[in-house]
């Protein structure tokens, strides 16, 4: 399906946030790109299976993405120029308190490649975010919605967030195999081939 977005289409596989930690190619047009990676994160200590975590593209107002356990993102886009924007995490530190946590993620545009044959490998991202629970509480205190407990509140470029890109791109191939099905009935559409393009971190 197509979710319109703000700025772009992103095509994934529903129309809500979605863990996409496989993919499977029904069409593709000579527009479409295929894109993969890794993105692991560390969340006061909790990691990608203990959270609930989303990750948002471009300038869109929901989330397009949500965190897999073993950190694989694939997705197929149409667009020529597009970045991960931010990351959103859910906290609950009790039973009456909990807020979603936002963050900017320092990143550059993803690398496109010249034809649909060439699927990108972006990298294996890490993400290490600390947060203070009591923020989650203050903002907590701000939700007069909620009928009921937990109330939820919203904390806007939270905490400190570290990020760092490694190239695992021999085991990605591998991986790539295994979670990218090919169903088209075109041979001349499959990406077969998966180039190493992992994305720069931008300075702030």
């Amino acid at each position: 399906m197509k979710i319109i977005l703000t700025v772009f289409s992103f095509l994934i596989l529903c129309s809500c946030a979605t863990k996409n930690d496989q993919l499977v190619i029904k069409k593709i047009k000579g527009s479409d790109r295929i894109y993969a990676g890794r993105i692991f994160v560390d969340f006061n200590g909790r990691k990608n299976s203990e959270l609930k975590c989303e990750l948002y593209v471009g300038k869109s107002l929901v989330p397009d993405v949500k965190l897999s356990d073993e950190g694989y993102l694939y997705f197929k886009s149409d667009n020529k120029s597009f970045k991960l924007s931010r990351i959103a995490c859910y906290d609950q530190p009790d039973f009456y308190t909990a807020a979603w946590h936002f963050h900017n993620l320092p990143l550059d545009k993803f690398y496109r490649s010249d034809t649909p044959q060439k699927a990108t490998y972006f990298g294996d991202i890490y993400i290490t975010w600390k947060i203070n629970p009591e923020d989650t509480k203050a903002a907590a205190a701000e939700d007069r919605n909620s009928p009921q407990y937990p109330k939820v509140g919203r904390v806007e470029n939270s905490g400190v967030l570290q990020i760092e890109v490694r190239d695992d791109f021999v085991n990605s191939q591998k991986a790539f195999a295994e979670r990218v099905e090919n169903k088209t009935w075109n041979a001349s559409e499959t990406p077969t081939v998966l180039e190493n393009h992992p994305v720069k971190i931008v300075e702030e």
